[in-house]
């Protein structure tokens, strides 16, 4: 989870492209733990990164 969190600091600060896919495939790996929170909390960052 960690790692994922600084891989969004990073896609945030930077244009959008490969992060956007490297992230979007971590998360579908984590798909089946989704309800917890930290899991919920990324993939809300993540919404919210490519919402902008």
């Amino acid at each position: 989870m960690t790692a994922l969190h600084e891989a969004l600091d990073i896609a945030q600060t930077t244009r959008p492209g490969g992060a956007a896919s490297l992230i979007a495939t971590a998360l579908e790996e984590l798909d089946p733990r989704r309800t917890t929170p930290p899991v919920a909390d990324v993939q809300g960052r993540l919404v919210d990164r490519l919402s902008r």
